[in-house]
């Protein structure tokens, strides 16, 4: 057989030689094509001014109803604030060809929804009332927690004239008229008027991963991803590296969806829940750092608002599970600081609990109510205002191992209807409860041991 030698006198057969060149050219051509299935855009530009030009740019490269046929990448730049709310309707992408928006540059690319009125006239001297007019292409629900001011939230009032105490705020429909008493002559610098209903609105969209971005100041949910229904659910959609805070619902809301995440996101000081799922399933929520979600407006008050909430049935009586949650992972988050439980599940089933800390929230560490077949493992709840892990009414199929609880049970005024606190509670109607290996530490005078 013909060889190829070296100088050094190491010899290769010509037809390795012609193997590795075929080799190489088919691996060229790859490389071209994996090229050519990836289309960019950057934001902003001349091309692509907003976030939504770039996302509508993706829909009319292909046929409405068709799947992606490339990975499109928009990469948003840090720098500018964008004040829109970015729909993402109607995108096909699939696990080969997804559609990612990806913040790019030193500081992450915020996603306001709210505006700064500065042309103010006044409205009437005394009281102080200044009036602005709002632009007709926002939205603006005459309702509560819409206006903050030097980063306090002022109350609403229905009065349509200029009869406003300091701190209060009014809107003429008609007239699309805000108008507002800040206790002094002139209106401040730091006005911001919740007026885009969300900062990431992805619905009936498949495999979208939205990557970096903070979202702040929506008058509904920070990021809302939502399928059509139970059976056309929301495929394939990653929530990662975000900072989602002062959204006045939810951080971040799962409806109707299947096989998506919320990675490694920083979700506080929205006004409801951080994390929300409900009817969907094999769902991972992981990595995250969750706190201080909490009702402004019912201050010092359990209220319902979690850090992370699995399931949510209010009117669902003990037994009766609901199975629309199902499948879900939640692991490895940081929780503490929420109004309410730190991670809730309710009426959901089939649910993992593994290495969360929940810590110094104002009722549970971890919460139960009307689900089945839950697991608990390696997880840690210290300094909870009530119990460590609350398992109540209507819930069956429980085991908790290798879980440390530890003074719990801070707040005696927790305590309803003569029911213990404790670091591990279950309730008198729990069926199927197991547990093993925990390390339970009481802490006086409220906490005791289960």
């Amino acid at each position: 057989m013909q060889s190829h030698c070296s100088l050094r006198n190491r010899c290769m057969p010509l037809r390795s030689l012609r193997f590795l060149s075929v080799a190489f050219a088919v691996a060229a051509l790859l490389f071209h094509g994996l090229a050519l299935a990836t289309q960019s855009y950057t934001v902003p530009s001349a091309s692509y001014p907003t976030i939504q030009s770039a996302v509508q740019a993706v829909l009319q490269s292909v046929s409405p109803g068709n799947p992606l046929d490339d990975t499109h990448i928009i990469q948003v730049n840090g720098d500018p604030i964008y004040r829109e709310h970015v729909r993402i309707a109607n995108v096909k992408g699939t696990a080969s060809h997804p559609l990612i928006l990806k913040s790019v540059g030193e500081t992450a690319a915020t996603i306001d929804g709210s505006d700064n009125p500065t042309s103010w006239t006044q409205c009437s001297t005394d009281p102080p009332v200044w009036s602005a007019i709002l632009d007709t292409s926002l939205a603006f629900p005459a309702d509560s927690e819409l206006v903050s001011v030097n980063g306090t939230l002022y109350s609403y009032s229905s009065n349509q004239d200029c009869n406003l105490q300091t701190g209060q705020y009014g809107y003429v429909s008609a007239t699309r008229q805000l108008r507002i008493n800040f206790g002094t002559g002139t209106p401040p610098a730091a006005i911001h008027v919740r007026v885009r209903q969300r900062g990431f609105d992805i619905s009936n969209s498949n495999h979208i991963k939205i990557d970096g971005f903070k979202v702040t100041r929506a008058f509904a949910e920070g990021i809302q991803v939502f399928g059509v229904d139970s059976t056309d659910r929301a495929v394939g959609v990653m929530i990662t590296n975000c900072i989602i805070t002062e959204n006045r619902r939810r951080g971040i809301h799962f409806e109707f969806a299947s096989n998506d995440s919320a990675f490694n996101n920083t979700v506080f000081g929205n006004f409801r829940d951080g994390i929300y799922v409900l009817t969907s399933d094999n769902c991972v929520i992981s990595g995250n750092t969750v706190f201080n979600n909490d009702h402004p407006r019912r201050p010092g008050i359990r209220g319902g608002v979690s850090g992370i909430k699995v399931g949510d049935r209010s009117d669902a009586v003990p037994g009766a599970f609901i199975t629309n949650v199902t499948d879900i992972t939640v692991d490895y988050n940081r929780v503490y600081d929420n109004e309410d439980s730190g991670i809730q599940v309710k009426s959901a089933s089939d649910i993992r609990l593994r290495r969360n800390v929940s810590y110094g929230n104002g009722d549970h560490g971890f919460d139960h109510f009307n689900a089945m077949d839950i697991v608990h493992l390696n997880n840690v709840a210290t300094g909870n205002d009530h119990d460590g892990i609350s398992i109540e009414n209507g819930v069956s199929n429980v085991s908790v191992f290798n879980c440390i609880l530890a003074h719990n049970a801070l707040d005696g005024t927790t305590q309803v209807f003569n029911e213990k606190v404790a670091d591990l509670w279950v309730g008198p109607n729990v069926t199927g409860f197991a547990s093993n290996h925990n390390i339970l530490i009481a802490q006086s005078p409220h906490g005791e041991e289960w």
